[in-house]
């Protein structure tokens, strides 16, 4: 026991050792286009009158931010696909194995923390989950950047995802890293703050109220409303029978 807290301890030394050089040479390279516009425009308006001069760069370092966040974004997206790390389901005991997986979370919480959230509800955030591995529908409402292993997550069409909710597909328990994917079928609403856990699946129509927590390897059925800490089933929607006979349009 003592070997394996050892073990875990080494791990997660190691990985905040590696990833914050990495962290900052992706941040570095991602501010490239954006320091080279600054430094271009500076370099070439000696002559202006000093206060036009800071109000254009101070204007063009706001449209620079956007520029870097993007070039972030595509950078991360670029190396993943390059070199994927994906660990596949299953579980995985304490082993520089879990470096693989560590890097690539490290890479959505950087993003997620930096620029994400000024994508939310945008389609570039779809695209970068995307990018990272996730399988996404259509006319998807994402508010949240809680996503891990993204390559595990699975997202029908027409669903909503509310602000900050979590999306989790992995667990530590024991010394080991268990790996389950999460389903999440067609129109599905998930509401704010709610956390979904590794292994459940959630079935067309289905509603997760605000703040609930599903438990892992939870099966949610179709048209089913779910809440609480832990979550359970509140109600189910009416199917198109049962509304016709009760007379609901």
């Amino acid at each position: 026991m003592r070997q394996k807290k050892e073990t875990v301890w080494l791990i997660q030394s190691l990985s905040t050792i590696l990833y914050y050089p990495l962290g900052g040479v992706f941040i570095g390279l991602a501010l490239v286009p954006s320091v080279s516009i600054l430094y271009l425009f500076w370099t070439h308006t000696y002559h202006w009158m000093p206060v036009w001069r800071v109000v254009v760069f101070s204007i063009l370092s706001g449209f620079g931010w956007f520029v870097f966040g993007f070039t972030l974004l595509i950078a991360i997206v670029a190396l993943n696909r390059i070199f994927p790390v994906r660990l596949p389901e299953g579980t995985w005991p304490m082993s520089s194995d879990l470096l693989r997986w560590t890097y690539h979370n490290s890479c959505i919480a950087m993003a997620n923390y930096i620029f994400l959230k000024f994508l939310f509800l945008s389609p570039y955030i779809i695209w970068f989950f995307r990018g990272m591995g996730a399988k996404m529908g259509k006319r998807i409402q994402l508010n949240s950047g809680q996503l891990t292993d993204v390559y595990l997550i699975e997202i029908g069409d027409d669903c909503v995802i509310g602000s900050e909710a979590r999306i989790i597909c992995h667990q530590m328990s024991r010394g080991c890293l268990t790996l389950k994917r999460v389903k999440i079928g067609n129109r599905v609403m998930i509401g704010i703050m709610s956390v979904i856990c590794p292994g459940v699946e959630i079935g067309d129509g289905a509603t997760i109220m605000p703040n609930s927590f599903v438990l892992k390897n939870t099966k949610i059925h179709p048209g089913t409303v779910w809440g609480g800490v832990p979550a359970v089933q509140i109600k189910r929607k009416p199917g198109k029978a049962e509304r016709k006979e009760g007379g609901i349009p």
